[in-house]
């Protein structure tokens, strides 16, 4: 999403301080109406499983991606319409070690594959969990 820079954000002389705000108030504004009023329902074509001592759960409804969004910090909540139309899929990852992960597969020509997986806030993640993200995406 490129809302900050079609708006001219951040500015040139922008101090961290009012990054830092502009960021809490998109997030604020993300989680609030259209997403949370579409109440949209998606099927899964991956169950929830455990792959190598990680919990995959996939996110089916608007409700789970504002959930998986407020508590990782991150937009998935703006993904429902892609979701629901088929081209976009987004799971939870839990890993016995306590990682919890966002994982997002895209449909291409090719099939499913990993379009994005992050940690908190957009975070790195660790190689197993990222191996987990994978086969999830051939599956």
């Amino acid at each position: 999403n490129n809302a900050g820079m079609s708006a001219g954000e951040p500015n040139r002389h922008a101090t961290w301080s009012s990054i830092e705000r502009t960021s809490n108030q998109w997030h604020a504004e993300i989680y609030r109406t259209p997403a949370k009023s579409r109440k949209l329902v998606w099927k899964s074509l991956v169950s929830a499983c455990v792959v190598s001592d990680v919990d995959v759960e996939p996110l089916t409804s608007s409700d789970s991606l504002i959930a998986d969004g407020k508590a990782m910090h991150n937009c998935v909540s703006t993904y429902d319409t892609t979701c629901m139309s088929g081209h976009y899929r987004i799971f939870s990852l839990k890993a016995k070690t306590g990682e919890r992960t966002t994982l997002g597969l895209a449909r291409g020509s090719d099939g499913w594959n990993v379009d994005q997986h992050v940690s908190a806030a957009n975070g790195p993640i660790g190689s197993s969990v990222s191996a987990v993200g994978e086969e999830i995406a051939c599956r």
